[in-house]
């Protein structure tokens, strides 16, 4: 359930700057994101579960790199079969909501990840 109603987004480089109403009480908020932590208090703000710490233990899931301008970031998670596999994701700032990119695990290895994220975000990307 999303909790805020975003009015602007200011997208530079190390930093997103979002204007908020709060829905329940019209409360104005401005969220600054600046590095993974920051996408996960925002999406937690926007009453989004991906990031709960009991999630993340349930689903043995792991952030590895992201890009704060266009939201992705890429996640892992093993499954029932103990194996780790790479998933391409993006927390979308209007809603909170994190869409999977392609397919679910669709990645065996994180050098394969990090390439077609490195192809959708157009620069290298590092290990976080």
């Amino acid at each position: 359930m999303q909790t805020y109603k975003v009015q602007n987004i200011r997208r530079e480089p190390g930093e997103i700057k979002i204007e908020a109403l709060r829905i329940e009480d019209q409360y104005k908020k401005t969220f600054y994101i600046m590095g993974i932590d920051g996408l996960k208090r925002y999406a937690t703000a926007q009453g989004n579960h991906f990031f709960d710490p009991s999630s993340m233990r349930f689903f043995n899931s792991r952030i590895g790199a992201y890009d704060l301008v266009s939201g992705l970031f890429i996640s892992s998670e093993k499954g029932p079969d103990n194996v780790r596999k790479y998933t391409i994701r993006k927390l979308d700032y209007e809603t909170g909501n994190v869409d999977t990119i392609g397919k679910f695990q669709q990645y065996s290895t994180l050098a394969q990840a990090k390439r077609a994220f490195k192809t959708l975000v157009g620069k290298e990307v590092a290990h976080v």
